[in-house]
């Protein structure tokens, strides 16, 4: 009866140790970096959308007049938060950005049309009563060939890994 007794106590043991690394991990497993990068042509539906989103914005530095003036464009997403791989508004195809973000989360614009390149930077802010998308930084200028332009990654070039 002792051995089954010392037998049962190191089962118990291992099943709560074991229940504890798998919760943990769940946890670790549930935080991390995403980062969502697309590219779309030029007159595309996306486009528009991108046009809008960059409109509604407080910034001064806004996108051209017409989203057809943007040409093409290519979006990043990059998000540290928990169960960021689980967000649909970043993984469907149907929304170009999330309409708010979790402090830290990056938005980059890089677009190409007529010979001018443009790229907008955006961090979301999670100040008290202002949280809200902020321009970290805007770049314009011309150039001889849109498809070599966007061959760069400009913005969207992935982050290195935080520590």
């Amino acid at each position: 009866m002792e051995h089954v007794m010392k037998f049962l106590a190191a089962m118990l043991i291992v099943v709560f140790c074991t229940n504890s690394l798998l919760g943990s991990a769940a946890t670790h497993a549930e935080q991390g970096d995403l980062r969502v990068t697309r590219s779309y042509p030029a007159n595309s539906p996306a486009v528009a959308q991108v046009h809008r989103w960059l409109l509604e914005q407080p910034s001064r530095l806004k996108p051209p007049a017409s989203a057809a003036a943007l040409g093409q464009v290519r979006t990043s997403y990059f998000t540290h938060a928990p169960g960021a791989d689980r967000r649909t508004d970043l993984t469907s195809t149907e929304v170009a950005f999330p309409v708010r973000g979790h402090s830290g989360d990056e938005v980059g614009i890089d677009a190409c049309g007529a010979g001018i390149r443009y790229q907008w930077k955006y961090r979301w802010m999670s100040s008290s009563a202002n949280a809200g998308w902020r321009l970290l930084d805007y770049q314009f200028k011309q150039v001889q060939d849109c498809d070599a332009a966007m061959a760069d990654p400009g913005f969207v070039k992935p982050a290195a890994p935080r520590s």
